[in-house]
């Protein structure tokens, strides 16, 4: 008799299906349902890519918890599902960070007259995050697979994690590019675009780190593997 599908092999088709409804309903109302925004002399394409842009950074940075999480539990057991868990997380952080680096110059050109300013707060504090996060991806890839370097790696995704505030109190600290809108002062119809394209990034985020996650415990299986062969051939 065939057994039934575990809830976890059903999560993943529920999550991706979601990210592409979301994501596919997100950009049309972003085109041709939710106006455009009270800014003179913009083009239309510069303030559809605030739909993009904001949602990849709220999910970023909301994602760092997970890698904050996944590292201090690694560090504290040893537990390689932990380790997994931090590494799915900070590389589709990453991933996100890189689209929020991508689209944010697209939006400042026609904004503010100027892909980028060296002396904004909040973009060199989001700048060094990525920047972490890079190195992060780089280390985990080329630095091999053993214990010491997964240690390193969670003391960068910690480091990461903890400069969050930073980066959102960082438009605070001084003069930023970065407008500071009150949601009361947003169109309704834009804001509801705005959920609906979290919704899609916030799906996308969990079935791209639990995809993460997944291959990077097949990879520590085969290690494993490797090692089992290599000891019983080469017997100390």
């Amino acid at each position: 008799m065939p057994s039934r599908p575990s809830w976890s092999s059903l999560l993943d088709p529920l999550l991706l299906l979601l990210s592409v409804v979301c994501l596919s309903l997100g950009l049309w109302m972003a085109f041709f349902y939710a106006p455009l925004l009270r800014h003179t002399g913009l083009p239309w394409w510069s303030q559809k890519i605030f739909y993009i842009h904001l949602p990849a950074a709220w999910g970023g940075l909301s994602g760092m918890l997970l890698v904050l999480i996944g590292s201090i539990a690694y560090l504290n057991t040893r537990n390689e599902r932990w380790d997994a868990f931090a590494v799915g997380s900070a590389e589709v952080c990453f991933l996100y960070g890189t689209i929020v680096m991508s689209t944010g110059p697209l939006w400042a050109r026609p904004s503010w007259n100027t892909y980028w300013k060296w002396e904004d707060p909040r973009l060199m504090s989001f700048l060094a995050l990525w920047l972490v996060l890079a190195a992060y991806f780089v280390f985990r890839r080329y630095g091999g697979r053993g214990h010491q370097v997964r240690v390193a790696a969670a003391a960068l995704g910690i480091v990461g994690a903890i400069s969050v505030p930073f980066v959102y109190l960082s438009v605070k600290l001084g003069r930023s590019l970065h407008p500071m809108l009150k949601v009361d002062e947003i169109d309704p119809r834009v804001r509801l675009t705005l959920w609906v394209c979290n919704f899609a990034f916030f799906f996308l985020f969990v079935f791209l780190m639990r995809w993460r996650r997944q291959l990077e415990l097949q990879r520590n299986q085969i290690d494993y593997l490797h090692r089992q062969i290599d000891e019983a051939q080469y017997p100390a």
